[in-house]
């Protein structure tokens, strides 16, 4: 069912496969008026919250550039910024991983959609270049948290 508030006259269009009906319901007419300017605000809305994310985050990067978290407080508005990063392996570099871990490969590595390294590769590759160097570590996205102070 498709409604269409008339808002010149009060008027309300249902249009159904049935057909059309003109109605007139004023406070179904105002729902949808009101419904209508939400939807835009909280649009409106959803943009600048992801605008003034990336751009704390971005900001933030310079105190926690490898990820983890960093408060900032501005008045007495409190900001938690935290950064996370996934490690990943990427599809070019799993056969040279397979083929320096051996045997070792299953136990390893988790492989799903993507390869990803356990904490015993990741001590592994603290001590070996050639398996960090095949590790990347995928920026997850940031999170905020605001509280009044």
């Amino acid at each position: 069912m498709n409604i269409a508030a008339n808002t010149r006259d009060g008027l309300i269009e249902v249009n159904t496969p049935h057909g059309t009906e003109l109605i007139r319901m004023d406070e179904l007419s105002q729902a949808i008026e009101k419904g209508y300017d939400l939807n835009l605000w909280m649009k409106s809305y959803k943009l600048d919250q992801a605008e003034i994310k990336n751009t704390i985050a971005a900001m933030g990067r310079r105190w926690i550039p490898n990820g983890g978290g960093v408060t900032f407080f501005s008045g007495s508005v409190e900001c938690k910024l935290r950064i996370d990063h996934d490690p990943v392996i990427t599809p070019e570099d799993i056969g040279k991983l397979r083929e320096i871990l051996g045997s070792r490969f299953d136990d390893l590595v988790f492989s799903k959609t993507s390869y990803r390294p356990t904490k015993k590769l990741l001590l592994l590759g603290e001590s070996d270049d050639s398996i960090a160097r095949l590790i990347t570590f995928k920026e997850r996205s940031p999170s905020l948290g605001f509280k009044k102070r």
